[in-house]
């Protein structure tokens, strides 16, 4: 366990357990007593402490990385850890960063912590700009990082992203035979195609991940099986639409972003109203569940049937 905290100037202090250099400090022994990161005085304004790792927006909209990074999680190019903070460069040099996302609830590393092939099960970092646009690095495993088309676990597969990826610049699968949507990133409801973003706040979980738009609604991605963690109706859809319904409990893959809270009645039969109809404006992770903070949308912002013409528990008109 780990903490880190940011002061009114800019100042930041971790403690606790060091054992991949997740504090900053310049070394791997862990700290009883809050410690300040001396190459990040009076730079630091958001941070994320991930189970491995961690992050923090400087105040010049800048990012830097340090911790485990056997998975090309610190966007620095390579799978080297980092004892101390590292600006990331590549795609987000000219951005401006108003949040990053480090994995939550990363017990452990199957396949271990430097897999020799990518798609391995490890950390995932997403980057949020000043323009509500994601940017994603470290492990494919299960699409966590929406650089995917067709669904696959990526098991094996050479479609890591050791630098910052541009989320919607198009599939690393998939090239000859790219997804059937009119834009590189395809969502659930259908009608959202490419519609989805710009955004305002991400999280990143152990083998899933989710963001919430600046219009209020929510998305899920990567692995949302075993549990409905990600809250979205494919859980509830493992057959498709011709079948029965039943759970998705082993192979709940997305590999672009699923709606979450709304579902057909066919799926989910319960009252959700209070979240589809709000405006999520914050979403928080743990290893296998999630949840949100949700404001009341305006009366004259109402809850109708989606486009499609099928019966929804509830979805809304933007």
């Amino acid at each position: 366990m780990r903490t880190a905290a940011v002061t009114k100037n800019g100042n930041l202090y971790t403690w606790g357990n060091n054992n991949y250099g997740q504090l900053g400090l310049g070394h791997r022994e862990p700290c009883p007593q809050p410690t300040l990161v001396d190459s990040l005085v009076g730079q630091v304004g958001t941070v994320s402490m991930g189970s491995m790792y961690c992050g923090a927006v400087l105040r010049n909209g800048r990012l830097a990385m340090w911790g485990h990074g056997g998975h090309g999680n610190l966007g620095l190019g390579d799978r080297k850890d980092r004892t101390r903070p590292c600006t990331v460069g590549g795609l987000l040099s000219d951005a401006v960063v108003v949040q990053v996302a480090c994995t939550r609830g990363q017990n452990g590393c199957k396949g271990g912590r430097r897999p020799k092939t990518g798609g391995a099960e490890g950390p995932h970092t997403i980057a949020l700009t000043a323009h509500g646009r994601l940017y994603t690095f470290g492990t494919c495993h299960k699409g966590v990082l929406l650089n995917l088309g067709s669904k696959t676990g990526a098991f094996g597969e050479p479609w890591d992203e050791l630098e910052p990826y541009r989320v919607g610049s198009g599939a690393r699968n998939d090239a000859d035979h790219p997804p059937l949507s009119p834009a590189p990133l395809s969502v659930w409801p259908p009608e959202h195609y490419g519609s989805v973003g710009p955004f305002r706040w991400v999280v990143s979980g152990h083998i899933h991940a989710a963001a919430c738009s600046l219009d209020g609604t929510a998305w899920a991605w990567g692995c949302g099986s075993n549990d409905g963690r990600a809250g979205v109706e494919r859980f509830l859809n493992a057959r498709g639409d011709a079948h029965p319904p039943s759970v998705d409990a082993m192979k709940c893959y997305m590999m672009n972003p699923h709606r979450i809270g709304v579902a057909r009645r066919k799926y989910w039969e319960h009252d959700t109203t209070a979240f589809s109809n709000g405006k999520v404006v914050r979403l928080a992770t743990g290893r296998n569940h999630m949840a949100a903070i949700v404001n009341a949308r305006q009366p004259s912002e109402d809850c109708e049937r989606e486009p499609s013409g099928e019966d929804y528990v509830c979805s809304t008109a933007i």
